[in-house]
């Protein structure tokens, strides 16, 4: 197990490379833009499934209260109030 100087020396040599001037400021409105647009093509796949998802579950509850529609045991639920 290392002591706690040799871990700081490591940590030092390590880091000594890491300089955040060597970005221009182009360079960080291209980072940016990338992770935006990256978000929001995340945002826009978890939007589109949603909405798919809510489509399909309305589409086979409607489907289920047309089909048995003279049924009071299974239409009634579908008006119940929480």
């Amino acid at each position: 197990m290392q002591n706690f100087d040799e871990i700081k020396r490591n940590w030092k040599v390590d880091t000594e490379h890491l300089n955040s001037d060597h970005l221009d400021e182009p360079a960080w409105q291209n980072l940016l833009k990338r992770q935006i647009k990256k978000q929001k093509n995340i945002n826009m796949q978890h939007f589109w499934a949603s909405l798919t998802f809510q489509i399909i579950v309305y589409g086979f509850l409607a489907h289920v209260v047309i089909k048995y529609w003279g049924d009071q045991m299974v239409v009634l639920p579908t008006y119940s109030e929480k």
